[in-house]
């Protein structure tokens, strides 16, 4: 999954958890150029860890981010910020 994937997916949530239309939360969205020397590429290969220790992941990444953005909608619900 690509960075722009991983904030669309966040960016849906948010959306539909605060009714405010997507395209005003993808209008926030920049690319900047990249930095000397910067990685190009991340990645996670958890094959090893499943394999040696059979641990997998319990939670699926947009269940989890659901609850991330709401715990953090949640926690900042106070101030007087609108979202």
């Amino acid at each position: 999954m690509s960075n722009l994937q991983l904030i669309e997916m966040i960016l849906k949530i948010l959306s539909e958890q605060t009714q405010v239309p997507i395209d005003i939360y993808q209008s926030l969205i920049s690319f900047v150029e990249d930095r000397k020397g910067h990685d190009f590429r991340y990645a996670i290969d958890s094959s090893k860890i499943a394999s040696d220790l059979k641990w997998q992941a319990k939670t699926p990444i947009k269940d989890g981010l659901l609850k991330t953005v709401k715990f953090y909608l949640n926690k900042y619900s106070n101030r007087k910020e609108n979202y």
